[in-house]
């Protein structure tokens, strides 16, 4: 299933539009299953040091799973999170407290994403607010915090 993020990924940010969602689907090559996804870019960039500075977006990605499920993950341009098999990642949704959810990064261990373990808890506190902030340690540039416009997110029944 991981897979199906960097393919989701992918393709999102092939046909990013200034739309603030993305939405696409593909189809799981093993089991045939249609997955629809929604990818955000964040309002904000990240200012990391050699060799990732420059340009550096983050990116929100829900994912609806067959099952009715939902998984989701964020991503940057470039950069490394610093999380292996799991990890925490501190999120806010609009003027909440903090919250801790455990992630890890990709099957292909990807250093750019991380997968949350409880997607639909994420999705659940999204769909109600209008902005989250995430902040995981990057490589070598500490904690970064990356803001997402969430409101009105699309439906992906």
């Amino acid at each position: 299933m991981k897979t199906l993020f960097g393919l989701a990924l992918a393709a999102a940010t092939l046909c990013a539009q200034a739309a603030p969602w993305t939405q696409g689907e593909s189809v799981d090559k093993m089991t045939g299953d249609v997955v629809k996804f929604a990818t955000l870019k964040s309002d904000n960039q990240v200012k990391l040091k050699p060799p990732y500075a420059g340009k550096n977006n983050g990116w929100l990605q829900i994912v609806a799973l067959p099952s009715g499920d939902y998984a989701a993950s964020v991503s940057l341009d470039k950069g490394q999170w610093l999380c292996g098999r799991e990890c925490e990642i501190l999120v806010r949704f609009d003027g909440g407290q903090p919250m801790l959810f455990k992630a890890s990064s990709p099957m292909d261990m990807s250093s750019n994403r991380v997968s949350f373990s409880r997607g639909s808890l994420f999705h659940a506190w999204m769909v109600k607010s209008k902005t989250v902030f995430v902040q995981a340690l990057m490589y070598q540039d500490g904690a970064q915090v990356l803001e997402f416009s969430v409101s009105a997110p699309p439906s992906l029944d």
